[in-house]
């Protein structure tokens, strides 16, 4: 879990990539990112804003699928 400062396409206001290598190899390897995993319509998309407003998912928490399996609630507010 933790300030990565990297997002992919999907986490991009405008499809930007910043050193997305580490999040598409957490996921490779079966971690699961758990704004994906509880998100909804109303979540919040963005965790950083550029100084125009394009936003970014740059903060991200990851887990293993044991421990997904055994998480009640993860707020993506």
């Amino acid at each position: 879990m933790g300030d990565f400062n990297s997002c992919t396409k999907e986490d991009s206001a405008n499809r930007t990539v910043y050193n997305p290598k580490g999040l598409v190899k957490l996921e490779e390897l079966g971690y699961i990112d758990m704004w994906k995993y509880n998100s909804n319509e109303d979540s919040d998309r963005y965790t950083w804003y550029y100084c125009r407003g394009t936003g970014f998912r740059i903060d991200c928490a990851f887990v293993s699928p044991k421990i997904s399996t055994t998480l009640m609630e993860v707020s993506t507010n």
